[in-house]
């Protein structure tokens, strides 16, 4: 457990954009396998997160977790797995993260098929969400062009009320004031608010904060907000 955490840490520090949402998939792993010690182990994280990125280290976590795993190649999939998804939680995968990712699987030992088709995974799924946001974003403006022509998309227009409703603000508000509601919204309902509260309230201001940024990326894209 130790191990696997260190690990997703170096992977977060890699890029040194420490992001809320990688931080999310280190969250969610501690509370499938370590629920009781959920505290403890976020406060474990957020010290590791203030050390410089150092390769060294790397090889060494990765060197310790082979020898534990030795006859476990399913279990070493798995981390590497959960690197992915880390590296892929903003939806980029830079080139720095992508060697990170291919050392990280040649020191797990890992077989370049393995890789590859986790690679090809997690790059469809970018890419299927990125023309999910453009078909909604497109979507939209067809139905404010066809308005009157009775073309429109009713299942779209009310996710987008939806999304509104979810951030709390009118659908006349600038785009100014929609970022700063959403960026006040994340604020108060951030996951790491709620850690005296133990691990179900973190859970739950997880998954609203999730929420927020669904709901802003839909609003983003009808308004074609960058």
């Amino acid at each position: 457990m130790t191990l696997t955490l260190e690990l997703l840490v170096e992977a977060m520090k890699v890029d040194r954009s420490k992001m809320v949402c990688e931080l999310d998939v280190i969250k969610a792993f501690i509370l499938k396998y370590d629920k009781e010690n959920f505290q403890e182990r976020v406060l474990e994280v957020k010290k590791y997160l203030n050390y410089e990125y150092i390769e060294v280290h790397v090889e060494e976590i990765c060197t310790n977790i082979y020898k534990q795993f030795r006859q476990d190649y399913h279990k070493r999939e798995e981390i590497l797995k959960l690197l992915f998804e880390l590296i892929y939680a903003d939806e980029t995968c830079t080139y720095v993260e992508y060697n990170f990712l291919k050392k990280a699987a040649n020191m797990l030992k890992i077989s370049k098929t393995s890789f590859d088709f986790m690679r090809m995974k997690f790059e469809n799924r970018k890419n299927k969400k990125q023309e999910n946001k453009q078909q909604s974003y497109s979507q939209n403006g067809n139905y404010q062009k066809d308005q009157n022509q009775n073309s429109s998309q009713p299942k779209y227009t009310s996710e987008l009320e939806k999304a509104y409703a979810a951030l709390g603000i009118d659908k006349d508000a600038s785009d100014k004031e929609i970022r700063a509601c959403w960026r006040n919204q994340i604020r108060v309902n951030h996951p790491d608010l709620m850690e005296s509260k133990g691990a179900e309230a973190v859970m739950k201001a997880t998954v609203k904060c999730q929420e927020l940024n669904k709901a802003f990326e839909i609003v983003k894209a009808s308004r074609g907000m960058k």
